[in-house]
């Protein structure tokens, strides 16, 4: 996209402050805040309708700053997992494309740890060093799914995906269960 923005805060009271962050490949650039009455723009609908509320700037000079795509967290900082006490992880993702490569969704250890990751056939795997469990149904692209992937201490796991839209004729759930290795601590970097 040549212009992208955000703000700094989803929901601000009157009197806040608000700061917008934007990254323009086109130069200069306009502000205005508006009230959105109706944005859906197919023609079956009402069409876009919004409301001037004020003007903060025009001609703002613009500046290109990368925004990498997709939610990701990194830690700098050394992270160590006791998983005498086994170890539950949850997360929501919407795939925009399987393959060709194994994609990472949470890991931990560079090999050494544990990795939820979502394979170049679409299907989720939890990887503890030297096994693994895979559930078999891929994941649907461009849909939500709800993940959760469980390792208790004695080596019992157990992983499960739910898609946010479930269909009429499937299970609500798809659910794979496994031993893996006994593990004492993981260490990432």
């Amino acid at each position: 996209m040549d212009l992208i923005g955000y703000t700094n805060r989803l929901n601000v009271a009157a009197g806040d402050t608000l700061n917008f962050m934007v990254s323009s490949r086109v130069g200069p650039y306009d502000v205005e805040i508006v009230r959105l009455i109706h944005g859906d723009q197919s023609p079956s609908g009402p069409g876009f309708k919004s409301v001037p509320v004020c003007r903060l700037g025009q001609g703002l000079p613009g500046s290109y700053h990368a925004l990498p795509k997709g939610s990701y967290a990194v830690t700098s900082a050394g992270l160590t997992v006791d998983m005498s006490h086994g170890l539950t992880v949850t997360v929501w993702l919407r795939p925009t494309k399987i393959g060709p490569d194994r994609q990472g969704l949470i890991s931990l250890g560079h090999g050494e740890g544990f990795a939820v990751v979502l394979e170049a056939d679409g299907c989720l795997t939890l990887d503890i060093p030297g096994e693994h469990i895979t559930l078999r149904r891929p994941v649907a692209v461009n849909q939500w799914h709800f993940l959760c992937a469980s390792y208790a201490p004695e080596g019992r796991a157990e992983m499960w995906q739910i898609p946010q839209v479930p269909h009429p004729l499937e299970p609500l759930a798809h659910i794979s269960r496994g031993r893996l290795p006994t593990a004492r601590s993981l260490h990432g970097s």
